[in-house]
């Protein structure tokens, strides 16, 4: 145990090192006095609104989130779907890949409601199949809209990508809807897992067995209930919409005679939302953001700052708000726990 969780913190400080590398280099390619310089003229009245929009979204997320765990037996209050989503935005920020926060909120859900495991997930589940099904189609929407403003390989790098997503979309909904082959390929990565730890697997099959059973059960529950997919999924679009529109708006805030064509905004949001994720920190989604407004034509020094600031109004800030609800839910959870074994130990003093 011990070394797994030195190899997990190795793994943290390295990606941690790289996300701060990373943002200091965007810095240095911005030039630091050019950066404040566009800052200092930005109209605060705009990324006032820039940051309630993103304040909005994650109301929506949480509603989102509330309306699909409600689906199930358990009733859950909406703050706390709220606050738990947040926790889930967090960890997702700060980790490699974007999905640590996913089994955090279904882990947390579990322990404050008793909702299972695997239901859990079935519904963060959900919302990332109808964040990709969104951002394929507003990617599909920007980039037939600069198609003729992009040079062939750009145009062809972009569509391939596209189609990627989709086939991976098609890929996991029909895995999500197959027992049977969900069933082996769980088993398949704990026998692995159990060669690596040198650990018996019997007891982690039959765990994995019950989350696989509970996933695809709330999964399948979610399609069934036609008006709530319809619901969420109109939710969704607004989420997306949202984003992209506050990329429109801090470009605007910061420039707005150099805001790029309303394709490259959808483009830029699309590809920040789908593969800023590879680097923790949203320094990653920055540097799309700058890479696809240099395409357009804006100034390195301009794009660069409008990719900072759209981390910095939204990641930056809700990272330490959810990381604060997560060590106090830890907390009630560790006082509930202490409770038990002290009321365990005086009933067995009384016998």
């Amino acid at each position: 145990m011990a070394e797994d969780a030195r190899g997990v913190s190795i793994r943290t400080v390295v990606v941690g090192i790289l996300s701060i590398v990373l943002l200091i280099g965007m810095l240095w390619v911005a030039d630091p006095r050019r950066f404040v310089d566009i800052l200092s003229q930005a109209s605060l009245g705009i990324l006032g609104l820039v940051l309630l929009l993103y304040f909005l979204n994650v109301l929506t997320k949480g509603l989102r989130w509330y309306l699909l765990l409600n689906l199930s037996d358990i009733k859950t209050p909406f703050r706390m779907a709220l606050s738990f989503a947040v926790v889930g935005l967090s960890v997702s920020s700060v980790t490699p890949g974007r999905v640590a926060g996913e089994p955090v909120r279904a882990y947390l859900i579990r322990e404050r409601t008793g909702l299972p495991f695997g239901t859990g997930l079935a519904t963060v589940f959900t919302e990332r199949i109808m964040d990709l099904l969104v951002l394929a189609m507003l990617g599909v929407i920007g980039l037939a809209l600069i198609i003729p403003l992009l040079p062939l390989a750009g145009g062809l790098a972009i569509a391939l990508f596209i189609v990627l997503v989709v086939v991976f979309f098609v890929a996991v909904v029909y895995l999500a809807l197959h027992l049977a082959m969900l069933d082996r390929l769980s088993h398949w990565f704990v026998r692995v897992a159990s060669r690596i730890t040198k650990r018996p697997s019997l007891k982690w099959e039959k765990a994995a067995s019950d989350i696989t059973s509970n996933f695809s059960e709330g999964f399948r529950s979610i399609l069934r209930s036609r008006r709530s997919v319809a619901t969420t999924f109109g939710l969704t679009t607004v989420i997306w919409l949202n984003e992209a529109s506050r990329v429109f708006l801090v470009m605007f805030a910061l420039a707005p005679d150099s805001v790029p064509f309303v394709g490259f905004v959808l483009i830029a949001s699309t590809l920040a939302s789908l593969l800023g994720a590879l680097v923790p920190g949203g320094t990653f989604n920055a540097a799309l953001i700058a890479m696809v407004f240099g395409a357009a034509g804006v100034s390195l020094s301009l794009a660069t700052t409008a990719g900072l600031l759209m981390t910095f109004t939204s990641i930056w800030i809700l990272v330490p708000v959810g990381i604060t609800i997560l060590i106090r839910n830890t907390r009630k959870g560790r006082v509930k726990e202490i409770l038990a074994i002290e009321a365990a130990k005086s009933s067995e003093s009384r016998e």
